[in-house]
């Protein structure tokens, strides 16, 4: 299953549409708990890594170190957990845009 499919089973499109809004630290079923996300990010790293890649092309940075710098402003990951926590809280914004856009 990919990142996408996982997200279409698990959400309806209001709260597609309100992760995009208010962001997924909101608390969404599925995305609270380490457990959860450190889960998610190992399945779908590859997945993730590649997006990070396609938008890092498309934004203009050098490369995804570079992006992935702007994503830790304000809080730089402090161990594994809250790294792959982050990243998956990037995909599912993302793949949230993707889903609720190809509805419109």
């Amino acid at each position: 299953m990919t990142f996408k499919e996982w997200m279409e089973k698990q959400y309806d499109k209001q709260e597609l549409k309100d992760m995009i809004e208010h962001g997924v630290d909101g608390g969404f079923s599925g995305l609270i708990y380490y457990s959860e996300t450190v889960e998610l990010f190992e399945e779908h790293k590859e997945e993730i890594f590649d997006k990070l890649v396609e938008q890092a092309e498309e934004f203009g940075h050098a490369n995804v170190y570079e992006m992935l710098g702007t994503f830790y402003k304000d809080h730089m990951p402090g161990n594994y957990s809250q790294f792959a926590n982050q990243l998956v809280w990037y995909m599912a914004e993302e793949t949230a845009r993707e889903i609720i856009g190809d509805d419109q």
